[in-house]
């Protein structure tokens, strides 16, 4: 991910300057990959040592909000991988500081410009299915956790902070009302000893009364459809990463059609914080939106334990 940043940095007219790790192998390859680029151990060096304006944060999740604000308060643009951080409290102590020393701060939510969410969005948007009540969105298999730090608890958070950073976002795009209340079911079923759970359920319970219903599984040997959403007057499915299925009403029957979505752009992310530090457009991604997302979330943890909807902290 740290060499996709620098690369979708230098195509959207960023000058990458410096970068930095903990680890001699990663730094060996930084300097081997971009020879160009200063290449630092520490943070506390590369802030005193390297002039540069905007830092992208790509670490382990329980480690973006104290990076982070440690680049804010040295009055650096900050950038941080999705998620955001792993708790509300977390993002409040971001945003804090970056309004405190006049910073940006973004998260990188590059799956908005994904090609199938683009055009489910717009499918939405347009009215094509009317009234949309109700959203389930899946992400499953049956191949485990794997073994790195994203499978536990203490550095990623918990399961539904991985994917789940992206299918809360895009829903929260979708559904113009806030999140009345969120339930959820995080459960450790098959023995292993990764720490994060190996299916993650979380409902949604929107203000306007739609409904948004997320699996993230690593134990479906039969998954589900990737979206089903249903309107008043339609329904869009996707069964995998392929085309789109669109039903709708005509003359008291249901027609179908198939829409193949365009490539997805994740350059463009970069392309708008270039506009909004140069010109002052505005921010794609704001950390208010980034941080309701984490505070759904963190409801549904409290609701796996309180046996009980629970209210988001940031609705």
């Amino acid at each position: 991910m740290a060499r996709g940043h620098v690369e979708w940095m230098q195509q959207a007219g960023f000058h990458v300057v410096a970068g930095c790790d903990v680890s001699p192998e990663r730094r060996a390859a930084l300097n081997h990959d971009f020879p160009e680029v200063q290449v630092f151990e520490t943070l506390d060096s590369m802030i005193s040592d390297a002039e540069f304006g905007l830092c992208t944060v790509v670490l382990p999740h329980n480690l973006h909000a104290p990076v982070a604000i440690q680049l804010s308060s040295a009055k650096r643009a900050v950038i941080v991988e999705k998620p955001m951080c792993i708790s509300s409290a977390e993002a409040d102590r971001m945003i804090d500081a970056a309004r405190a020393h006049g910073v940006m701060l973004s998260v990188f939510q590059n799956r908005r410009w994904d090609g199938d969410f683009q055009t489910i969005h717009g499918l939405i948007t347009s009215g094509e299915i009317g009234d949309p009540y109700s959203f389930e969105v899946c992400m499953g298999d049956f191949g485990g956790l794997g073994h790195t730090w994203r499978a536990y608890k203490d550095s990623s958070g918990g399961g539904m902070f991985d994917w789940g950073a992206h299918i809360v976002d895009w829903l929260l795009q979708m559904v113009p009302s806030k999140v009345d209340s969120v339930l959820g079911f995080h459960r450790h079923l098959a023995e292993h000893p990764e720490t994060n759970e190996d299916h993650s359920h979380m409902i949604i319970r929107f203000e306007s009364d739609a409904i948004a219903d997320i699996q993230i599984g690593h134990l479906d040997a039969a998954p589900r459809n990737r979206w089903r959403i249903l309107g008043t007057q339609g329904a869009i499915v996707q069964k995998s990463w392929g085309d789109i299925e669109v039903s709708v009403e005509h003359h008291g029957h249901v027609a179908k059609y198939e829409v193949h979505p365009p490539h997805s752009k994740w350059l463009s992310y970069y392309e708008n914080v270039r506009e909004h530090l140069t010109n002052g457009a505005d921010l794609a991604v704001k950390p208010e939106e980034s941080r309701r997302a984490i505070s759904a979330i963190e409801a549904s943890y409290r609701s796996e334990h309180s046996r009980k909807p629970e209210e988001p902290a940031y609705a």
